[in-house]
């Protein structure tokens, strides 16, 4: 009964942030996006610049590429080459997802879910202390990520553990609660722009 409440709550959170992201793609509230996805790249590259210094992270970012009302990640991507860094997303192929290296955006083709991903041809990338920017559908301020229900990224994270995960979302994606299992994987930061 707990589990059947638990996916149900999980369900609900997924079809209201669906549906506050779509409210952003409307031509309206174009502006408003534009502006917030401005202040969370601007907050992921302050954290890679302080990270680069102190922590002496690798030169490489794993990323993804938003999709449907998401934070956008294209600015970001745009951002890092133009600092030099190497960027890499997922590809997905059956239940897995492994990252690859694109030097710009025409290295991407539709791929899962119809999910810009690296070509066939790019490069995979091997950088286990790299940071992966990561999507999700809702975050609380502690780092627990409830994601869209395929588990690729929390399969990924148990395979390679030693990844920094900063999870970027608009605020109203953060919740003060959110229904997690034991496989969930926690981020370590969460970006909102705020």
């Amino acid at each position: 009964m707990a589990e059947s409440k638990t996916l149900s709550l999980k369900k609900e959170i997924r079809r209201q942030i669906r549906t506050l992201r779509a409210e952003l793609l409307k031509p309206e509230s174009i502006g408003r996006k534009d502006i917030m996805d401005r202040k969370i790249r601007e907050q992921v590259l302050t954290l890679l610049n302080r990270l680069r210094m102190e922590e002496n992270i690798p030169d490489t970012v794993y990323l993804y590429a938003s999709f449907g009302g998401e934070a956008d990640t294209f600015g970001l991507m745009d951002a890092l080459w133009q600092q030099g860094l190497s960027v890499a997303l997922p590809r997905v192929a059956g239940d897995r997802m492994d990252f690859y290296l694109v030097r710009g955006r025409e290295d991407l083709i539709p791929g899962f879910q119809d999910i810009q991903e690296p070509a066939g041809y790019c490069a995979k990338a091997d950088c286990p202390q790299a940071v992966v920017i990561t999507p999700g559908t809702a975050f609380t301020r502690e780092g627990k990520r409830m994601g869209y229900g395929g588990g690729f990224y929390d399969r990924f994270f148990s395979e390679e553990p030693e990844h920094k995960r900063v999870a970027v979302c608009y605020p109203f994606q953060i919740f003060p609660e959110l229904p997690t299992e034991e496989h969930d994987r926690w981020m370590d930061v969460v970006l909102t722009g705020e």
